[in-house]
C-alpha cells in the first residue's frame, strides 16, 4: 500500500528483509517468465514501509542484447560488495540468457547506475538447476556442457567448474550447499538397476569441490546413500538447518 502504483510491480526475488519489484509488461499479470528483459525496477523494505524506484536500464546497455536472442531473464538482489556494506546498501542483477551468451546487468546503490558483464557461452546453455548462494558466489548448473557457472559477486567475473562424470542424473536433481570448512558441497539423486532387487534402486550422492596439487577444481566423493525402495522418483526440494528435503513425485 505504501507503492507509489501498486498494480504495476510484481515480486521477483527476496533478500536480507527487502523486495526486489519488476515493472509489470503491459497485457502481462506478471513480470517473470517470458523473454523480454525488462528495465523498470524498485527495492522495497516492508518492515520501514520505504521504496526506492531504481533507474531505468539505460539503453546503451540494452542494446547490448538482441531481443528475440534472449531466452529468459533471471531477475535478483545481491549482497553489496564488501567495501560499500554499510547496512543499507544493495545490488540488483538481471541476467539475460541469450543463444551464445550471457549478459548480466547489475545495479549497485552505492554507485547509483547500472554495469554490464558478459559471458560468451559459444553455444545454447540450458539450466539443469536453480540459482544458489556460496560464500559470495552465485551459482547454477547448465547442460549440455555438465557445467557449472559461478559468479563473483565482488570480482564480478564469470567461471566454469566441470560437474562430476558420474553419477548424472538424467532428470537433473541436484542441489549445492556450503559444506565443512566452507567447501562447496554438491547433492545429486540417481538412479541404477539392481538385480538383486529386481528394479530401478535411487541413491543419493554427495561430493565436495575440492582443489588438487594443480589448483585444479575436482569433486571428492564423500558418501552414497541408497534411499526406499517404497518410493518410485525423488526430487530434492531445499536444504534447511542442515538437513536435505526430499520429496517423493512419482504420484
Amino acid at each position: 500500500s505504501f507503492l507509489p502504483s501498486r498494480e504495476r510491480w510484481g515480486i521477483t526475488d527476496v533478500r536480507d528483509g527487502r523486495v526486489l519489484l519488476a515493472g509489470v509488461p503491459e497485457g502481462s499479470i506478471y513480470p517473470w517468465g517470458g523473454s523480454k528483459l525488462l528495465r523498470d525496477f524498485a527495492v522495497c523494505d516492508p518492515l520501514f514501509r520505504l521504496y526506492l524506484v531504481l533507474p531505468v536500464i539505460p539503453d546503451d546497455l540494452t542494446a547490448l542484447v538482441h531481443e528475440p536472442d534472449i531466452t529468459d531473464v533471471d531477475y535478483f538482489l545481491v549482497p553489496p560488495a564488501e567495501d560499500e556494506d554499510d547496512g543499507v546498501s544493495f545490488r540488483v542483477m538481471c541476467l539475460a540468457r541469450c543463444k551464445t551468451k550471457l549478459v548480466l546487468f547489475v545495479f549497485s546503490r552505492g554507485a547509483g547506475q547500472w554495469r554490464t558483464v558478459a559471458f560468451d557461452s559459444g553455444s545454447e546453455l540450458y539450466w539443469a538447476s536453480r540459482r544458489y548462494y556460496w560464500r559470495r558466489c552465485f551459482c547454477r548448473a547448465f547442460f549440455p556442457e555438465n557445467r557449472l557457472l559461478m559468479l563473483d559477486i565482488d570480482r564480478m567475473k564469470f567461471s566454469v567448474v566441470n560437474l562430476p562424470i558420474e553419477p548424472w542424473p538424467e532428470e537433473y536433481e541436484m542441489t549445492f550447499v556450503e559444506a565443512a570448512k566452507g567447501s562447496l558441497g554438491m547433492f545429486t539423486i540417481f538412479d541404477d538397476f539392481d538385480e538383486k532387487q529386481g528394479g530401478v534402486v535411487f541413491h543419493l550422492w554427495y561430493g565436495i569441490l575440492r582443489k588438487d596439487g594443480d589448483s585444479a577444481n575436482l569433486w571428492q566423493a564423500n558418501a552414497m546413500i541408497s534411499l526406499p525402495l517404497s518410493y518410485r522418483h525423488y526430487r530434492i526440494m531445499g536444504v534447511a538447518g542442515g538437513y536435505l528435503l526430499l520429496q517423493d513425485s512419482s504420484a
